[in-house]
């Protein structure tokens, strides 16, 4: 890069040079300041509309500035076009960030360096190579001074493609094919713009200042029809593969659930997708409200950014307001202001999207660059929203992956741990399990466990972990007669401080807590069913924000402690009833494992019913569980109770009293109680009923009854109370992992949907895949999904499930908006405007993007059935991803639409068309090659053209030795492609003549990106026209020699005419004999002279003719015609026209046909009026006007045709049809062209221009007169 910049320092310094040195040495006429100021307004225009090759912007500047120096002054021209760049670069800085540009090295060295590029091959023109006025004026009569012109232009053409490619190498390296592409197509723009320049300057003497518009005005509506073309075409290109490629990152991003794996492929799809080797992926996180990066990638480098607090950087900014960014360097601010690190430089421009899913804001996705030419666009920003929201499907899915792997792996780990306090009953053991526990599950510093002593008046420290021996002997005990205490806080609650700096504690507590660094601190109490046992604290060296699923575990956990604290207790304490309480924490240590380890709720109660029978030793009992829905108790385990039972015990009996007031209840005589109710069959004396308790929220209840009198003793009770416990630990387990393998299976089905509705884009099998999906959820009675129909503005019916025989009649046809609109879960199908369906109510979902309505899902389902806020989430996911997929659908399917239309327009060409890409592989072909070659399309596409069937080849004249090879015309530059090739194909009684035409298909700087080969049969073509041409030449030959016979016969009889009464009379026919015959001679002659002057053969006799003269000699041989019909002749033509360089007998021709088909038509009384007068400098204007009844408009091309007619027309007689087709041929042949129009007031104007110097030739002009002058 360096070398760039001191080749560009160098062009600079030599274009300064050049424009000093011309204003201050060279001063220019001050006459032509207007051209000056003119030329300096087009430069800029072109400054601002740039065509790009080789990856840079060129202009046609330097043409301009070289065709005013040479017609005007060069002085003028440097001045003029360094005004006029300063002046198109400016007005570029002012519409980017013109601050930041006008204090930029980088853009002053472009802006010098454009300047020195276009006065150096100026200056080699002017200084050096001498063209100037006195060389310009000698141009016509030294044919020296002309190939000096020639010679100084292509140098002036290679200097300047010198410098610019100089440029270009010192930059980048030329080893590619779109160099030399790029290099023919400027070079060939430099052939065009100097043969344009060469005829300005030829004919500058001739149009004086009209050729300073004929300098700029092409040049600079050429340029900037290049500059929006070139443009529209990479817009469409780019929309095209952004489309392929969002279809793309749709299939990688769904391709894992682990965000580990996750987060390489979001890196190389933005890279792939955007261009963009700086950008990150910032998540909000709502617990500790932080904002931290999984992905940062700066250079094309990932990074290590920190995590931070949640602000109002412009990161934060974009998930707080879910909206989109987009920061140019116009409002850029410091590096604090974009949210990255304070290490990193500050980008030029930066934009972030919102990660945005159906429950909230996951977080930013944002780019950046640090280049400050190159700014982010509001399309850039729609392409960065598109790709967000793949990714933020993505990153979701993997979160919530993440979050079912983790909350599982800590379920299990809080089993394993419970299991292993539950599993020792010596207590130093277990509150040593239990501080280690704490610091597994909790992720706490330090811990420690209080003991309350049997009369609950003061509490002991009985273990800690990571105290300090000073804190362990300053707070070993204390009273709690008062509660809420400074030291204990509220031993009796759960206490949770994330910040223990915003409570009010004592200055000495104060101390010892900052001694130890203690920042937050959790206090559970120990509780179980027979009361408190102590309390646990849990203590953080840093500030803190507890999840509700961190709390959940750590309850769960300190149930399971205080449940082996107080067996620990007990086994310590209990000495009377030792073996019976071995026997019993012997069956609840078993059943601890046994109900932790079972995770199946049907089991789990089973378990749980057969264990309490055994140790009571009854036969009759069951387990409650209470609906929190409808608070009814469901049996969910029973024996010896009718399978029929049902009603609420909720409400009723011993069992109701015990749901009221959360409390054990053991019968001894249920005769007695008041409030019993006989669920059995009457033999129940006695009943224990104990309730599940967690968290003093009633789970359920286990209940027992025996045919005999106090049957349950406290023991039994006491059991029963604490295999309730353990009951409603294992119930909260299995409940956590049944919820964890729902929410599993959830992510499942949707990962499945996706992928099904991922398979295919059309649209019905989409709609009917949808459908499928979220009747396998909801198993409704009966569904359907409709299909919305823009036209019409309802849905129309797609596809439709019935799940019973009584839902036939529930599906309508269609649907309008507003009933759709009514359709909700907790709304009946009576109230709404749908048929009323008394056994349903209706669930309707509606697929939409934020454009237009989709699709509409309709379910009846069960009066009873209640959706779950789980199962609306995922029909949510369902519904969008649905929707995106059918809207990809659409798409595919116009696509297809558009291409099948292709194909049959194709298919309607008569001609052979084949498309060919870069490699030479057949793309496209049309049916009409399979007739030819006997091969069908299957057999071509895909095929490189070398490889094709011999018969195709054949065909397409690739072993013919006299085509051009493929490969040899498109290894030249576009302009050197052949534009058609005849050739002849033979097979056994098959013989054809084909016309193959070549064509390249554009792409950026008009490079090739692929061929059309067009084959056109035109055998039948040729017959005709040779059998025409035979036709002609035949007659001609054959009648021409018998009509001069004829004719010298006449003049021979009229020569020996005897002198008598009948020699009027004779000499009379004899005359309209001779005219009859000259008409047939003139007719043969025309034929002959339009089939030599259409093959090029007839030479023409020029010379210097006064067209007034032969204009005279015409109308005296019309006039008589003209006086018998009535027609007047008016001779309208100027004075002292210009001699004509003219063949004078082919103009007479042209002249008198037309004249005698004006005559022809003009009715009695009519004009016929001829004029002639200067058209421009170097043309003459000759018009043939009459009073006729005009020429139609289709017909004013082909009565130039041969042997053409209007038939709508009827002249006095009828014409030969060849008079126009000579005029045409004539006319042309002297380099003019003619037409014909309608006056106005009526009749027709035939107009032709001749030029004064006559045809152009490409040497010397040759007089001399053709051997049929004198056939005649």
């Amino acid at each position: 890069m360096r070398s760039t910049s001191y080749y560009r320092l160098g062009v600079t310094i030599g274009g300064l040079a050049i424009f000093i040195a011309g204003i201050f040495c060279y001063p220019y006429p001050i006459e032509h300041i207007g051209i000056g100021i003119a030329t300096a307004l087009f430069v800029a225009f072109q400054i601002n509309f740039p065509i790009r090759v080789l990856s840079k912007e060129t202009t046609s500047i330097h043409f301009i500035a070289l065709g005013v120096g040479v017609l005007y002054n060069f002085p003028l021209s440097l001045f003029a076009v360094t005004l006029g760049i300063v002046a198109g670069m400016f007005s570029r800085w002012i519409g980017n960030s013109f601050s930041q540009n006008i204090k930029s090295k980088e853009q002053w060295l472009n802006l010098g360096f454009l300047v020195g590029l276009n006065l150096i091959p100026l200056t080699f023109v002017w200084v050096i190579g001498g063209l100037n006025s006195n060389l310009l004026n000698s141009l016509i009569s030294d044919t020296y001074a002309s190939i000096r012109v020639i010679i100084i232009l292509l140098a002036f053409a290679a200097i300047y493609i010198t410098l610019y490619v100089i440029d270009y190498c010192s930059q980048k390296s030329p080893k590619n094919k779109a160099f030399y592409h790029d290099i023919a197509f400027l070079g060939l723009i430099h052939l065009i713009s100097l043969l344009f320049i060469g005829i300005t300057i030829y004919t500058y003497p001739h149009v004086k200042i009209i050729s300073f518009g004929f300098i700029t005005i092409p040049l600079t509506i050429a340029e900037f029809l290049i500059f929006r073309l070139g443009k529209t075409v990479r817009q469409v290109e780019r929309q095209m593969e952004e489309l392929a490629t969002l279809n793309r990152v749709s299939r990688t991003l769904q391709s894992t659930l682990e965000l580990n794996d996750l987060l390489p492929i979001i890196h190389q799809q933005v890279t792939t997708f955007l261009g963009i080797d700086n950008f990150y992926v910032a998540l909000y996180d709502q617990d500790k409200n932080e904002v931290w990066y999984p992905l940062a990638v700066k250079h094309n480098q990932r990074q290590n950014w920190s995590r931070r607090p949640m602000e109002n950087r412009l990161t934060d900014r974009v998930i707080k307001e879910s909206k989109p960014i987009l920061l140019t360097p116009k409002n850029q601010r410091s590096s604090d202001y974009f949210g990255l690190p304070s290490s990193t430089e500050t980008p030029q421009s930066w934009m972030g999207v919102p990660l945005i899913t159906s429950e909230r804001t996951l977080g930013c996705l944002a780019v950046m660059r640090f280049d400050r030419n190159i700014n982010f666009t509001v399309d850039n920003l729609n392409l960065l929203s598109t790709l967000s929201g793949q990714v933020s499907v993505a990153i979701e899915n993997a979160l919530l992956y993440e979050n079912i792997q983790k909350r599982a792996s800590q379920l299990e780990r809080l089993n394993q741990l419970s299991q292993a306090i539950t599993s020792s009953l010596n207590i130093d053991h277990v509150l040593s399990q239990i501080c280690d526990a704490v610091q597994q599950i909790g992720g706490s510093d330090k811990s420690a466990v209080y003991l309350l002593n049997t009369e609950h008046t003061f509490a002991a420290l009985a273990y800690t972990k990571g105290l300090s021996a000073e804190f362990q002997n300053r707070h070993h005990s204390f009273s709690i007669a008062q509660e809420n205490t400074e030291e204990t806080l509220n031993f009796k609650i759960v206490e949770i401080i994330p910040d223990i700096s915003k409570i009010n504690l004592s200055g000495e507590y104060r101390n010892f807590i900052h001694q130890e660094n203690i920042q937050a601190l959790m206090s559970f109490p120990l509780k179980t069913i027979e009361g408190q046992v102590g309390f646990l604290q849990i203590y953080f060296n840093t500030i803190q924000s507890f999840p509700p699923q961190q709390l959940n575990i750590l309850w769960n956990f300190v149930s399971q402690a205080s449940l082996a604290i107080s067996n620990a207790q007990l086994y310590a304490n209990t000495d009377q009833a030792l073996s019976r309480r071995v026997q019993q924490l012997s069956i609840l240590e078993k059943i601890s494992r046994e109900l932790a380890a079972e995770l199946d709720l049907d089991r789990l109660f089973n378990l749980i019913l057969q264990y309490a029978l055994k140790f009571t030793n009854v036969t009759v009992g069951g387990v409650a569980i209470l609906d929190k829905q409808t608070n009814f108790l469901e049996l969910k385990a029973r024996q010896g109770y009718a399978n029929d039972f049902s009603g609420n015990i909720a409400a009723i009996g011993i069992v109701g009293r015990v749901v009221r007031t959360k409390k054990a209840q053991n019968i001894p005589d249920v005769r007695l109680d008041k409030d019993y109710y006989e669920i059995h069959d009457g033999s129940t004396r006695s009943q224990l009923s104990v309730p599940i308790l967690h968290k003093e929220h009633l789970l359920g209840v286990i209940n027992l009854e025996s045919p005999h009198l106090e049957a349950f003793s406290e023991s039994d009770q006491t059991f029963i109370s604490q295999l309730a416990a353990q009951a409603a630990i294992a119930m909260i387990n299995a409940e956590l992992y049944q919820e964890t393998q729902e929410r599993l299976n959830e992510q499942i089905l949707l990962y499945q949907f996706g992928r099904q509705i991922t398979g295919t884009l059309a649209f019905h099998p989409l709609l009917e895949t949808i459908l499928n999906a979220m009747t396998s959820l909801l198993r409704p009675a009966a569904a359907g999904i409709y299909r919305w129909n823009p036209e019409k503005e309802h849905y129309l019916l797609s596809e439709g499930v019935h799940l019973d025989t009584t839902s036939q009649k529930r599906l309508p046809e269609q649907l309008s908006l507003a009933q759709t609109k009514g359709l909700t879960t907790e709304k009946n199908i009576a109230e709404s405007e749908l048929t009323p369906c008394k056994q349903c109510q209706q669930l309707g979902i509606c697929l939409t993007t934020t454009q237009q309505p989709l699709a509409f899902a309709l379910f009846h389902l069960p009066i009873s059935r209640i959706i779950s806020d789980e199962e609306h989430k995922l029909l949510e996911a369902m519904a969008i991803q649905g929707a995106i997929t059918l809207q990809s659908a659409q798409l595919f399917s116009s696509a297809t639409r558009e291409r099948d239309r292709l194909d049959a327009i194709l298919d309607s060409v008569g001609e052979v068309i084949l498309m060919i890409d870069e490699d030479g592989r057949i793309l496209l072909a049309n049916n009409r090659i399979q007739p030819l070659t006997n091969t069908k399309l299957n057999e071509i596409i895909g095929v490189h053209f070398n490889q094709l069937p011999t018969s195709v080849q054949t065909v397409l004249g690739l072993l013919d030795d006299n085509v051009t090879p493929l490969e040899e015309i498109w290894s030249g530059t576009l302009a050197s492609w052949p534009a058609k090739e005849t050739y002849k194909i033979k097979r056994p009684n098959f013989e054809r003549i084909l016309e193959r035409g070549i064509f390249p298909i554009g792409g950026d700087q008009n490079e090739a990106q692929g061929k059309v080969i067009v084959l056109r049969d035109i055998t039948e073509e040729i017959h005709i026209q040779q059998d025409k041409e035979l036709i002609s030449e035949t007659l001609v030959h054959d009648l021409r020699s018998p009509t001069s016979a004829i004719l010298g016969a006449l003049d021979l009889m009229a020569d020996i005419l005897p002198d008598d009464e009948n020699k009027g009379i004779l000499t009379q026919s004899l005359n309209v004999a001779r005219r009859s015959t000259m008409r047939v001679l003139q007719l043969i002659r025309s034929l002959l002279d339009i089939s030599r002057l259409a093959s090029g053969n007839l030479e023409l006799l020029l010379d210097f003719t006064d067209i007034h003269k032969i204009v005279d000699d015409i109308l005296i041989e019309f006039i008589s015609q003209a006086n018998q019909v009535g027609v007047i002749l008016q001779n309208d033509l100027q004075d002292n026209l210009p001699k004509l360089w003219i063949d004078t007998d082919k103009m007479k021709r042209v002249i008198s046909n037309l004249i005698d088909n004006a005559i022809k038509f003009t009715p009695e009384g009519g004009k016929v009026i001829l004029s002639a007068a200067p058209h421009g400098d170097d043309k003459l204007l000759f018009q043939v006007q009459d009073t006729g009844p005009g020429v139609p408009t289709d017909y004013r091309e082909k009565i130039f045709e041969r042997f053409a007619q209007v038939p709508s027309t009827r002249g006095r007689r009828r014409g030969s049809g060849l008079g126009l087709t000579f005029c045409l041929l004539a006319v042309e042949a002297h380099g003019g062209k003619i037409w014909v129009n309608n006056r106005p007031e009526g009749g027709s104007v035939f107009s032709f221009i001749l030029p004064l110097e006559g045809p152009q030739t490409d040497g010397e002009q040759i007089i001399k007169r053709s051997h049929l002058a004198n056939d005649y």
